[in-house]
């Protein structure tokens, strides 16, 4: 009965609210009279008082739209309980929200990495997210991938960077950044070499954007890791790139998958290829590179010979192409990661891969072949292949 008594005067209170609101009633009379008052005790029966006790960084109808699982995150870094990681992964984080965050990561000290992915970040709480980078010299890694941060949310972060030299890894990963936005992002870069890996894959910055991105690389001696994954550079795009990679001493894992590259484009890469001693990690999946594009992308690797990791998924390689990988890897023993799922590859091609890595690789650790067409009689092939080559995972 006394629960029942409680809900109903729940209802009344925050139908009393909204009629305030509706009757234009300002801000501080709501929370002095009603909601100080009656709803907090309510509220805080059914939710336990340590995580929802309102804290005096902001006001109590602002904490309404906090959401309990960020609370907990709020009350953790102020109460210097967290650990270094902050993640809010899949939380539809309201800006009412991000500004309490904000207040609090500017005083932590004990926060390193912090992941919203999936938050609803968009540009307006991006710009305030920016504010902590100005303030906090602790923070190392940021993931805001899988949200709606576009060209005005990146300038503010680029704006940030500028002055922290703290931050060294960055995903921007699925966002609707286009071009003006990776411009800036990139000519922050020329002068920021703290950053080391930057994931700005599955956006829109075209070709446009991929100029500044070329005029940075040569530049930067920090950055290492770089996927520009997604973006639709096309072959027109590789072209732009091809003469910074030339130049470049300092990348090492390069990802370029779903580019649209295709073949021709292929072949410009490979250019770059062979003069370049310093790329380890490549990855070229989904850009339909076919049989052509596998000769000439192995003519070019096998002059570098600096390999580590190849993953050339998603590109119709067939048993043609497994026939081209078949000379690269009896030459190369450096190659330690190859990816080939997802080619329709049959048991021709399963067999010649799998006598090479028995009889002439014995430097391959990982390979990938799901998603092709393997039943028992390339299984067996590959079995023997395990029973005489003991470091391949397959």
């Amino acid at each position: 009965m006394k629960n029942k008594k409680y809900f109903f005067f729940l209802i009344i209170s925050l139908f009393n609210i909204m009629s305030y609101k509706s009757q234009g009633m300002d801000r501080t009379y709501l929370e002095s009279d009603i909601v100080r008052t009656h709803l907090p005790s309510l509220i805080i029966q059914g939710v336990r008082s340590d995580v929802l006790d309102p804290s005096d960084q902001f006001s109590f109808i602002d904490f309404l739209h906090v959401s309990n699982e960020v609370k907990i995150k709020i009350r953790a870094i102020y109460e210097n309980t967290s650990d270094d990681t902050l993640s809010l992964c899949h939380v539809t984080i309201a800006y009412k929200a991000i500004e309490a965050l904000v207040a609090a990561l500017c005083q932590s000290q004990m926060i390193h990495t912090v992941i919203l992915s999936y938050a609803g970040i968009d540009d307006k709480k991006m710009q305030l997210f920016a504010e902590i980078l100005l303030k906090n010299q602790n923070i190392h890694t940021l993931d805001f991938s899988y949200n709606a941060i576009g060209d005005d949310g990146v300038k503010a972060l680029a704006k940030a960077l500028q002055k922290n030299k703290v931050v060294r890894t960055i995903s921007l990963k699925w966002n609707i950044i286009e071009s003006e936005g990776a411009r800036e992002f990139a000519q922050t870069l020329q002068d920021n070499h703290r950053i080391t890996s930057l994931d700005i894959s599955d956006n829109h910055i075209g070709v446009e954007g991929i100029k500044a991105f070329a005029e940075m690389i040569p530049q930067n001696k920090g950055l290492h890791d770089l996927d520009i994954s997604g973006n639709n550079i096309g072959v027109k795009g590789i072209r732009i790139l091809v003469e910074p990679l030339q130049r470049s001493r300092f990348i090492r894992t390069l990802s370029l998958s779903n580019n649209a590259l295709g073949t021709k484009g292929i072949g410009i890469l490979a250019l770059a290829l062979q003069s370049n001693k310093v790329i380890q990690n490549l990855y070229l999946d989904e850009n339909d590179m076919e049989i052509e594009g596998v000769r000439l992308l192995t003519a070019a690797l096998n002059k570098s010979r600096s390999m580590r990791v190849l993953s050339l998924a998603s590109n119709c390689i067939q048993n043609e192409g497994i026939r081209i990988l078949d000379t690269f890897l009896r030459r190369n023993s450096m190659i330690l990661t190859l990816n080939l799922s997802d080619n329709n590859i049959g048991y021709e091609g399963i067999k010649i891969l799998s006598q090479s890595l028995r009889e002439h690789n014995g430097s391959l650790q990982t390979l990938n072949l799901s998603c092709n067409s393997i039943e028992n009689e390339e299984i067996k092939e590959l079995c023997q292949m395990l029973i005489w080559n003991y470091v391949c995972d397959s």
